[in-house]
């Protein structure tokens, strides 16, 4: 059960960079990193993957007992003075109403979008992922950790517009399960952010396509949200004969001081020096369809909001 352990809260920010800042690798981006060849053991942990082994770095059993046990501590203090609910409501948020009001302009511009571009899997863009995705997960970043993937926002300037008015985002991007796969169950990695999905492209039989958190079972809906917390179990599957796409967004949560405080400092230490080396930024723009490299990247502010 030990292997199995889950992982939750904040077990990965703090412990894993207390025990990395003196590291030194020549090659901090990709799967040959250190951070990111943690990330892999952990998730193959996590998910009983063996067939990451060669991409791991073993961890200890006790440095992970640590981290997990401090990771559900803090998890559930947040979750005593934050929401509570596996499935958060969403009815008294305004930004959720924003967003379902205009996902028509978000649909048509997903549209085009996959029309003229072919979207990276998301193992592609962040290799320690690998351990619960299969390469019928793609993805198409509008900002990672605070990031904005510029260029990608220019090629869908109404729904970059749209996240522009998003109080506490962190991250978002469009999620593509197309036929047949699966997200297997797993926890995400911090518990100061909730998860949020804004249902764009659903197949017809929506019944064949599904979230599962700790056990509560929900279907997406074109026009609909979905707001969760994300370090509990979850998984996702599309039996479909369609893809199903939505409008993937992590905020922050809402806490009080000193709390919050606490929160931002995690959330800054995530953002500058955690998750950057896990990703490859220049896979995050899309290559034309039909191309095999990428338009180019471009990291900063996103431009002005589109009217």
């Amino acid at each position: 059960m030990a292997n199995r352990a889950v992982l939750r809260g904040a077990r990965l920010p703090v412990q894993i960079y207390s025990r990395l800042v003196g590291a030194r690798h020549p090659t901090p981006f990709g799967a040959g990193s250190i951070l990111a060849r943690l990330l892999v053991s952990f998730r193959a942990t996590e998910t009983g993957d063996s067939t990451t082994s060669t991409a791991a770095i073993p961890v200890s059993g006790g440095f992970r007992a640590i981290v997990f046990a401090v990771g559900r501590t803090y998890a559930s203090v947040l979750r005593r003075f934050s929401a509570r609910e596996v499935f958060v409501p969403t009815e008294q948020i305004a930004w959720v109403h924003r967003l379902e009001s205009n996902w028509h302009v978000i649909r048509d511009e997903v549209d085009q979008l996959r029309s003229n571009y072919a979207l990276p899997a998301l193992m592609d863009v962040i290799p320690g992922e690998r351990g619960f995705a299969d390469r019928g997960w793609k993805t198409f970043m509008f900002r990672y950790f605070g990031q904005s993937i510029t260029q990608n926002c220019s090629f869908c300037p109404r729904t970059a517009a749209l996240l522009e008015d998003i109080p506490g985002l962190l991250s978002a991007k469009f999620s593509v399960l197309e036929p047949g796969s699966r997200i297997v169950p797993h926890h995400g990695i911090y518990a100061g952010v909730l998860r949020y999905h804004l249902g764009v492209v659903v197949p017809e039989r929506a019944d064949l396509c599904a979230l599962r958190v700790d056990g509560q079972t929900r279907h997406w809906r074109e026009g609909s949200s979905i707001l969760f917390d994300d370090t509990r179990q979850h998984e996702a599957w599309n039996l479909a004969d369609q893809d199903r796409v939505v409008l993937l967004c992590d905020v922050k949560r809402q806490l009080p001081a000193p709390l919050r405080w606490v929160n931002e400092a995690v959330l800054l230490i995530l953002s500058r020096f955690i998750m950057p080396p896990l990703a490859h930024i220049d896979r995050m723009v899309p290559p034309l369809a039909g191309r095999g490299t990428s338009a180019g990247t471009s990291v900063g502010e996103v431009s002005a909001p589109v009217s």
